[in-house]
């Protein structure tokens, strides 16, 4: 199954990410949404110690 994902800086409202993901039909919503969180750390678009500054939600 393959969803959008987007990660967005809540304090700002500016999307700093955007995935397309590629998952199992069994992937629950969290599944997409720790791959893209991941995803977002490898590529230096967030600080992974600060996630709750971030909103993580599909774009569909």
């Amino acid at each position: 199954m393959l969803k959008r994902v987007r990660i967005v800086k809540k304090a700002t409202g500016q999307q700093v990410a955007e995935f397309p993901l590629l998952l199992d039909d069994k992937a629950s919503e969290q599944s997409f949404f720790d791959k893209a969180w991941f995803r977002a750390i490898d590529e230096g678009s967030v600080i992974e110690a600060n996630k709750i500054n971030y909103e993580i939600a599909f774009t569909d």
